[in-house]
């Protein structure tokens, strides 16, 4: 085979403008394709960073929420607790009051006993006589 000059020649404009080309194009293309792998990744390093910092505040939040939860029942149960024994002294108070109000009362009555059985009497003996003056009236 013979080497002829048109195929060095072909040979040389190819290298030629293949080094050409690729400073031109490929080169510039490789940048942008690098470019953009590193952005990737980036954008994916940060995600996964968001999502441990979200993992790690839903824990802190749990966290607190039965927290919060527990000191929640513990106080309510000591204000049940103190509502009851509020009610219960209300109650022993006013059953006091109530016991020392019907003694005042009794003694009171007692003294005026008396005066309200003749009181009572008068008052029964003008019903009857109103009721047997009615009758009367009516009869006659």
């Amino acid at each position: 085979m013979e080497v002829n000059i048109t195929i060095l020649i072909q040979l040389g404009i190819f290298l030629a403008s293949f080094l050409i080309l690729s400073n031109l194009l490929f080169k510039p293309l490789n940048n942008l394709h690098l470019k953009k792998e590193k952005y990737l990744l980036l954008q994916n390093q940060e995600i996964t960073q968001l999502n441990t910092d979200i993992q790690k505040h839903q824990q802190y939040i749990e966290k607190n929420i039965t927290t919060v939860k527990d000191k929640t029942i513990s106080l309510y149960s000591k204000i049940i607790n103190n509502s009851t024994i509020n009610k219960e002294y209300k109650v022993n108070y006013l059953n006091k009051e109530y016991k020392e109000n019907y003694l005042k009362f009794k003694n009171y009555l007692s003294h005026e006993e008396p005066i309200l059985i003749d009181e009572l009497n008068k008052s029964a003996d003008q019903v009857s006589a109103t009721i047997q003056n009615k009758f009367y009236n009516i009869n006659n």
